[in-house]
């Protein structure tokens, strides 16, 4: 892990006024994010800090004589190393905007990873904030908050309202875009696919992903956000000829872009050609660590070709790099019942729905729950078929996850209207 010294907190977000007895329009105050760890370090004063994949926040945890705390650092090792994700609670109404790393802190109140428990003592209090009565800074905290913890609906009113206020600090308002951006991708694939709610969610978060690149050209996150709003909304020739800018300015994107250009081949039908991309990054060509990403997107192109055995040990290469990724246990569920090997397809599909289950976006996304439910009624059918001696090939079981990915979609009459210029 990158080493560096804790910074200092010089802005707290605190709400606007006293909470009210009985707040009109209440949130709860403690949160929860399933997320790999990027980086963190403990410092000498017996504090510890550390990010996960969502950059916009720092989690917390001050000096402290506790012994479990070695268990968070314990739970944080894993993560960091494994890549696997852990449940994160923290305290939203206790953040701090720190201007030395741009980012929000949340002090950590627990974290979890299979057997491995911390819980801070004393334990965070669980309270209710009146979102009506907070701060710009302090909507913009709890709205990062309720996205990371799959509320959309309850991040969006904050977000819009905290980027509306003229005096929010840059640093804090590229935060809450980001947080809105997420938000919409979120309203959007929990939408019927393809349909005018999914898109103007989508269009929502590309005119957000655009002013965010406007905001910090330097940052190429922005551009492939940008990309999969297009290829989302059925714009393949403009998230194309973003990839192609993009190489440009980023030359060591290529793994990446070349990545990203498969899946849209697979989606368009050219499978031949979209495994043609992926094997242009064998071990050695570019140097790459190629990882779930390159393996995942190879076993499912591989899967298209009806090369079912080539897609398994892809998926479980993968997944020696990511266990708990549970698209690839769909996908390789998937190939073994399509070779008729039936039980191994049954116990995949219940470790994806485990998985899935355990999402905190489960509690709220019908589309979450959607797939545990179809993941588990597949582990449950195949199941009864491999003991009734079953072997068999069952095909196309994953139709039911990603109909709009995996056979494309006609371009979004929205973007068309023009309603996804970028923000001035």
């Amino acid at each position: 892990m990158r080493t560096l010294a804790i910074s200092a907190i010089v802005i707290a977000i605190a709400a606007a006024g006293p909470a009210a007895s009985k707040p009109r329009s209440s949130l709860p105050t403690i949160h929860t994010l399933l997320s790999v760890v990027s980086d963190g370090h403990r410092e000498p004063d017996g504090s510890t800090w550390f990010k996960t994949w969502s950059e916009g926040a720092r989690f917390v945890l001050p000096a402290n004589d506790d012994p479990s705390t070695e268990k968070l650092w314990n739970v944080l090792l894993v993560s960091s190393s494994d890549s696997r994700a852990i449940e994160i609670g923290f305290d939203a109404a206790g953040a701090n905007f720190n201007t030395d790393t741009g980012t929000i802190d949340f002090p950590v109140c627990s974290a979890r990873l299979d057997d491995i428990i911390f819980t801070r003592s004393p334990a965070c209090a669980a309270n209710q904030m009146d979102a009506e009565r907070l701060s710009s800074p302090a909507k913009a905290a709890l709205g990062w908050a309720e996205v990371a913890n799959g509320s959309p609906a309850a991040a969006l009113p904050l977000l819009d309202n905290a980027i509306a206020d003229p005096k929010l600090p840059q640093p804090l308002q590229v935060i809450a875009l980001i947080a809105r951006s997420s938000a919409n991708s979120q309203v959007a694939y929990r939408a019927r696919p393809t349909s005018e709610d999914s898109d103007r969610a989508f269009v929502a978060a590309l005119i957000d992903d655009r002013r965010l690149a406007e905001l910090q050209p330097t940052d190429v996150e922005h551009r492939f956000s940008e990309a999969a709003d297009l290829f989302a909304l059925g714009d393949y020739d403009g998230a194309s000829r973003l990839y192609d800018e993009i190489l440009k300015l980023w030359p060591d994107e290529t793994y990446r872009v070349t990545v990203r250009r498969a899946a849209l081949a697979r989606t368009l039908g050219q499978n031949e050609h979209s495994l043609e991309l992926l094997n242009s990054l064998v071990p050695g060509s570019a140097g790459e660590d190629l990882g779930m990403k390159f393996y995942y997107h190879r076993g499912w192109t591989l899967m298209k070709l009806d090369r079912f055995d080539e897609a398994i040990a892809d998926f479980t290469e993968g997944l020696k790099s990511q266990p708990d990724w549970q698209w690839a246990y769909i996908l390789r569920g998937c190939s073994y019942a399509s070779m008729g090997q039936i039980e191994y397809g049954s116990g995949d599909f219940a470790v994806a729905a485990h998985f899935l289950e355990a999402l905190p976006s489960a509690r709220s996304s019908a589309r979450v729950q959607h797939d545990a439910a179809l993941a588990n009624s597949i582990a449950q059918s195949l199941k009864k078929r491999a003991e009734a001696g079953e072997t068999s090939p069952v095909m196309n079981l994953c139709d039911g996850f990603w109909d709009q990915l995996d056979n494309g979609r006609p371009r979004s009459a929205l973007l068309d209207a023009g309603a996804a210029r970028p923000a001035g």
